[in-house]
């Protein structure tokens, strides 16, 4: 069903996409397959987007993120992490897009808080992808690794306070923690 809605989509075919799509997305769901969920959450959100069907467009790319999330912090390996997450970007991007149409303060600071959780998640996989993965790797250098594990943590927190709908208040000094 998720291929059907795509090629509807690439025939001009919206609406019949965007049936497809919930029917595809439920599905996933119904199996608890999250990076089914995820894929089919992006797409039902770009076409229900287009459709101008915002408050639904926020929820499938709401539930696609959650569903990215939940899947990347499985991924033992950071190298599957990074490629998992290069894959998954448009569930992030349609949720900012979304709440950008929906419009009003709140969806833009939503907006604002998912496009840094993608950002910095692109960074700190593009990082460990790069870094040395134990302290052996790190030809004994022990700085690095708990730099490292340092900053894993601070992300994780901010994730997590980003998820629990704990704005701002929360966010804000772990943002100033993660930059310095």
């Amino acid at each position: 069903t998720h291929m059907l809605a795509i090629a509807l989509e690439r025939l001009g075919r919206t609406a019949e996409a965007l049936a497809a799509a919930r029917r595809a997305s439920a599905a996933a769901e119904d199996l608890s397959l999250a990076t089914a969920i995820a894929a089919c959450g992006s797409l039902r959100a770009r076409l229900a987007r287009r459709e101008g069907q915002l408050a639904e467009a926020v929820d499938a790319a709401r539930i696609a993120v959650a569903a990215v999330e939940r899947t990347r912090a499985s991924f033992g390996a950071d190298r599957l992490r990074s490629a998992f997450l290069g894959a998954r970007l448009d569930a992030y991007e349609e949720l900012v897009l979304g709440l950008l149409e929906a419009g009003g303060d709140r969806a833009a600071e939503e907006a604002f808080e998912v496009a840094e959780l993608a950002r910095s998640r692109t960074l700190l996989e593009r990082l460990f992808g790069s870094m040395p993965a134990s302290i052996e790797d790190a030809g004994g250098d022990a700085e690095i690794v708990r730099l490292r594990e340092r900053l894993q943590g601070l992300h994780a927190r901010l994730a997590s306070a980003a998820r629990d709908d704990a704005r701002s208040v929360a966010i804000d000094p772990l943002r100033i923690e993660l930059a310095r």
